[in-house]
C-alpha cells in the first residue's frame, strides 16, 4: 500500500497529512506518494543580506537595543553593518573599507570611547592599545590589525576648503564640511 506524504513545494519541508498550509511560508501543501520525487518550486533569488567584502570587528559587548539603533544609523549612512550574537551581547563588524567611518560613528554615538587627543598618533609612534578596540599594537604600526583604525595622522585634505583633516575628524575644523 502506497503512503501519501504532504510537503511544501517552497520550503521543501514534510508535513503531517492533516496540514494544508506551510507554517513557515504559508504556501499550500502538495501531496505525493512515498516512492515519487517531490515537485519543488524554483528557489526564489534572494538578495544577500550583506554585500560581499571583508568584515572586521569594530565593537563587541554591545546591547541588543544599542545594536538596533546603530544599525539604523549605518543604513542611513549607506554602510553595511554585520551584527552577530556573541553570548548575551552583539558583535558589530564593518567592511574593511568602512572601518574608519564606522568607528567614528560608534565614537560619536558613545558606543566606543573617544580617544584622548593625540592618542592615535602616539599609539602609532610608541605602540600600545588601539583606542578603538583595545588590541595591543606595536610601535610603528599605522593601522590596527584587528579593527583597521588608522593610527597615524593622514594628510587628507577637506574636499571643500583643502584644510588638513586629522584621522579622527568627522567634520572639517576649518569650514565644518562633513568628511564622510
Amino acid at each position: 500500500m502506497a503512503v501519501h506524504l504532504r510537503y511544501c513545494p517552497a520550503c521543501r519541508e514534510e508535513y503531517q497529512p492533516h496540514m494544508v498550509t506551510c507554517i513557515e511560508c504559508g504556501t499550500a501543501l502538495k501531496d505525493m506518494l512515498e516512492d515519487q520525487p517531490p515537485e519543488y518550486d524554483e528557489p526564489k533569488g534572494q538578495e544577500p543580506l550583506l554585500p560581499p567584502g571583508d568584515y572586521r570587528p569594530i565593537a563587541g559587548g554591545v546591547e541588543a537595543a544599542t545594536a538596533s539603533r546603530i544599525m539604523r544609523l549605518f543604513k542611513r549612512a549607506g554602510m553595511p553593518l554585520k551584527v552577530e550574537s556573541h553570548g548575551y551581547t552583539m558583535l558589530l563588524s564593518a567592511r574593511e573599507e568602512d572601518v574608519a567611518a564606522a568607528v567614528a560613528i560608534l565614537q560619536r554615538e558613545g558606543v566606543l570611547p573617544e580617544p584622548p587627543e593625540g592618542s592615535a598618533t602616539a599609539v602609532a609612534a610608541e605602540g600600545g592599545p588601539c583606542p578603538a578596540c583595545g588590541t595591543e599594537v606595536g610601535a610603528g604600526i599605522e593601522q590596527c590589525p584587528e579593527c583597521g583604525l588608522q593610527l597615524s595622522a593622514e594628510d587628507e585634505p577637506c574636499v571643500k576648503c583643502g584644510a588638513v583633516l586629522a584621522a579622527t575628524d568627522e567634520d572639517c575644523p576649518a569650514c565644518g564640511q562633513r568628511r564622510y
